[in-house]
């Protein structure tokens, strides 16, 4: 996605991974995987894989041609 963002003539701001938590998991499960969520979320190599939101940010560098 950056790629073409920067294919467009854009520039990314920021990015963000989150949502370790699956949605409809048992509460057990989730509770546990909530506390190792703020802990799992500094690694880039394990929120890429294991984080199931990603929000990234992006501006336009150059204008648009009309």
């Amino acid at each position: 996605m950056r790629r073409w963002i920067a294919q467009a003539g854009g520039e990314v701001t920021e990015q963000r991974f989150a949502g370790f938590v699956p949605m409809f998991s048992p509460d057990p499960l989730a509770r546990a995987m909530k506390a190792a969520e703020p802990w799992l979320e500094r690694f880039p190599g394990l929120r890429a894989l294991g984080c199931s939101v990603y929000v990234m940010v992006a501006i336009r560098s150059t204008p648009r041609p009309r």
